[in-house]
């Protein structure tokens, strides 16, 4: 007997139902920064990059800019002498969590790009240079 591919049931057992998604207990915490939170466009990095507002510290730079809006975006870029791809993606992706963990604590309104310099920085090392130059610009939240 052929079976007909729309007919979606099996004999032995009654109709196949389709499994979907896994079904996840609770609402699912977003990670990383969303579309809105990335400075990509190269008007807006030229602009910030042209501002006037630039700190520094040992591991790190930090420029930024007002930039109008209810929320901040950023860019995390590194020197040209900052070898190895590996080493050089690490730290980018470090220094993005370190953001993200401590949005929720920072005025907003503001772009920023973080310039990382090469060195040995555990990712502690990296969270006391981003507070750092944070607390330096004035964008943490007074509490």
């Amino acid at each position: 007997m052929k079976r007909n591919p729309i007919d979606r049931t099996d004999i032995a057992t009654g109709p196949i139902i389709p499994k979907g998604p896994a079904k996840s207990k609770g609402l699912a915490k977003p990670k990383g920064l969303g579309r809105e939170e990335r400075l990509s466009k190269r008007i807006d990095l030229i602009r910030v990059f042209k501002s006037p507002s630039w700190m520094g510290c040992e591991g790190l730079k930090l420029c930024y800019r007002k930039n109008n809006l209810p929320w901040n975006r950023i860019a995390v870029t590194t020197v040209k002498g900052f070898k190895g791809a590996v080493q050089r993606n690490r730290q980018k992706r470090i220094s993005r969590e370190i953001y993200r963990e401590l949005k929720h604590s920072l005025k907003a309104g503001f772009d920023m790009i973080f310039i990382l310099r090469p060195g040995e920085y555990s990712s502690l090392e990296r969270k006391k240079q981003i507070q750092l130059l944070l607390e330096k610009a004035n964008m943490i939240l007074d509490e």
